[in-house]
């Protein structure tokens, strides 16, 4: 339904709305995750399925920034692979560092 639609849909007039399928998509590409859309119970058994070895197989990394600021800037994150082969990097394009507590008053 949503994949014909354009960038915004017709929820009920005369309100506008976000194509979802866009939204998610979206929100996939910016936290490092993927989005799936099965349109059968085929579809649906290999998304399963897909995600079951992504999970067996992800490895999580951390790491702490020299500017430690809390500055509310976007600090950019960038994964590279030493090693070549059949590897995959999914992750977010960096985050913000919040900005200063609020002083009492």
């Amino acid at each position: 339904m949503f994949e014909r639609a354009g960038k915004e849909i017709h929820a009920w007039n005369p309100f506008i709305a976000d194509n979802p399928l866009i939204v998610f998509k979206r929100l996939a590409r910016e936290s490092g995750a993927e989005a799936f859309f099965p349109r059968s119970d085929k579809e649906l058994e290999a998304t399963a399925e897909r995600i079951s070895e992504d999970l067996r197989t992800q490895y999580t990394l951390a790491y702490y920034p020299a500017n430690a600021a809390p500055d509310g800037q976007f600090r950019k994150i960038d994964v590279q692979l030493r090693k070549k082969g059949d590897y995959r990097v999914r992750a977010r394009s960096g985050y913000v560092r919040p900005g200063p507590a609020p002083r009492p008053q």
